[in-house]
């Protein structure tokens, strides 16, 4: 069985009533991405090593503590790796708007609501990012 069969094993352990999985075609180094399928929703499996995905956890409920609006990461450990999991967000990335000509009005828009959340980010200790245990 290769890396791929496994990963597809695994997903479908913990999505027992999915119905579609395949690899995203986007940008970037997405090989150990998958998009879940079931009746209800749509999750995204990324697979990486216990440190990636345990940090990429604690990560995600710091910022949720600190009321930033991230997606709730689980994590599953398969095998050696790890199988991190989140809901699938629908809509376009800021990348695909800018390339389809996005109206500058929205664009300075988007830039301030990035803004903000740097600020909101920026007032959450370092140490707590860097410390944090699962």
């Amino acid at each position: 069985m290769n890396i791929k069969d496994s990963r597809i094993l695994t997903i479908k352990q913990i999505y027992p009533d999915v119905i579609n999985i395949n690899k995203p075609c986007i940008q970037g180094n997405v090989h150990d991405i998958y998009i879940a399928t079931t009746y209800k929703n749509k999750f995204v499996c990324r697979f990486s090593d216990e440190q990636m995905a345990k940090h990429n956890c604690q990560v995600s409920q710091l910022l949720t503590q600190h009321s930033i609006p991230v997606p709730r990461v689980s994590i599953y450990k398969c095998g050696t790796e790890y199988c991190e999991t989140y809901p699938f967000v629908e809509g376009k990335t800021l990348h695909e708007r800018l390339i389809e000509g996005m109206p500058s009005e929205k664009v300075v828009r988007a830039y301030l609501q990035i803004l903000d959340l740097s600020r909101e980010i920026s007032k959450i200790p370092f140490e707590s990012v860097t410390k944090t245990k699962i």
